[in-house]
């Protein structure tokens, strides 16, 4: 690598400072294992009008949904009391398909959340937990709002519009740990995000009664044993990544260094996209959990290299 230096003194300062970066910049990393839903061991598809049982689930409800269009149609924004969902849970679909912890496990729906009823939140949800562990994915949707987690255990949410159109919303855990990817539309929204607990065999999707309510279309409901990404995964971009490795660490910094940034040779906007981003990944663009150091200290140690530089260039 070229490094801009001036004497042995000058080498330890900067590697020094790199390996604190490197130390720090804890990269989180997403399930990268491509798999259509088309190809999961268990689809429910709503393509015949009149037909609402899901084999494996049971329907608990003081509303009905109906199937019209290829969709199922819930409503239970009328009454807070109202509720419709379906439930497998010891015995059924969700235990004797394969899914475990250590098997890992993918959900994936498509649906459309039209309206949430007054005074509630959210408008449906989704949750799963699987033999072996108490820990499970929970995804709240609302028509404004993607929520991980709910009231109960650690939140993390995204502000999306869920009513203008159908959308896919696919949620992963990593087998073995409490570790879970999340989708929508193909974009990655976050990795590393942790699950709820809950000590029972169950998958539920639907108004399950207390705070949920509203009205939503749902396309289709899928699941498998197995970690998967989407086939046509999308990582959005993180500013001051300039080697795009999904990360912002050290050798970002390095890459800067030797004017490789994207904006302009030593660009003080590309620096401050590093400095705000160290330590952070595209997979983790609603949440941080790296240890990152001070941004005094990054600031002090990027422009102690921008002096280095400067007094390369007078010397050359």
């Amino acid at each position: 690598m070229d490094l801009y230096i001036l004497s042995k003194r000058n080498i330890t300062m900067i590697t020094t400072g790199l390996l604190l970066f490197a130390a720090t910049g804890q990269a989180m990393g997403a399930i990268s294992n491509p798999l259509d839903s088309s190809a999961f061991d268990n689809k429910f598809e709503w393509d015949v009008d009149g037909v609402y049982e899901v084999a494996g689930f049971d329907l608990f409800k003081t509303v009905l949904p109906t199937v019209a269009g290829g969709t199922m149609v819930y409503d239970t924004s009328a009454f807070a009391s109202d509720y419709a969902y379906f439930m497998s849970s010891a015995g059924q679909l969700w235990e004797t398909s394969g899914v475990t912890w250590e098997t890992g496990y993918t959900v994936e729906t498509r649906m459309r959340v039209d309206t949430m009823a007054p005074e509630a939140y959210p408008a449906t949800h989704v949750y799963s937990f699987p033999v072996g562990s108490d820990k499970g994915g929970f995804l709240e949707l609302s028509p404004d709002k993607l929520v991980w987690g709910n009231k109960w255990w650690a939140q993390t949410e995204w502000t999306l519009d869920n009513s203008d159109d159908f959308h896919t919303f696919r949620y992963a855990q990593e087998p073995g740990a409490d570790s879970f990817s999340l989708w929508r539309d193909d974009v990655l929204l976050g990795s590393e995000l942790p699950g709820g607990t809950l000590a029972l065999v169950r998958m539920l999707w639907g108004d399950a009664g207390g705070s949920p309510g509203g009205a939503y279309e749902m396309d289709y409901m899928r699941f498998s044993p197995g970690a998967y990404s989407p086939i046509n995964e999308i990582i959005p971009g993180l500013p001051g990544d300039f080697d795009n490795d999904d990360d912002v660490d050290g050798i970002d910094f390095l890459t800067w260094q030797r004017d490789e940034s994207p904006t302009s040779p030593l660009s003080t906007a590309d620096l401050d996209d590093w400095v705000a981003n160290f330590g952070a990944t595209s997979a983790s663009l609603a949440i941080t959990v790296s240890a990152v150091p001070e941004p005094g200290t990054l600031m002090l140690l990027a422009l102690g290299s921008l002096g280095l530089l400067a007094q390369r260039r007078r010397t050359v």
